[in-house]
């Protein structure tokens, strides 16, 4: 499958808020199509920090920038795992 232009994925986005604004996302799409955009931004993160980790010829500095690209990854899924539990209904 050949990746969506700009265009593309803007109106994705779009539509998906209007989604979940509207309450209309019956299927659970626009939600899944929101969350992974915004977890695609760590994701990407990390992937630089590791091609510049290697490109840099394993330096501790870049080293330690990918390490902490991992952790804030790693936040950010806890925080949104956590986000997403079902109320208590307290």
């Amino acid at each position: 499958m050949s990746k969506p232009s700009e265009e593309e994925r803007a109106i994705a986005i779009k539509s998906a808020k209007l989604m979940r604004e509207k309450d209309n996302d019956p299927f659970y799409l626009g939600k899944t199509l929101l969350h992974y955009h915004y977890h695609l931004r760590f994701l990407e993160e990390v992937k630089n920090c590791a091609e510049a980790y290697l490109r840099s010829g394993l330096a501790d500095a870049e080293h330690r920038r990918l390490v902490q690209a991992i952790e804030r990854l790693q936040r950010e899924e806890s925080r949104s795992a956590s986000r997403e539990r079902p109320a208590l209904g307290l």
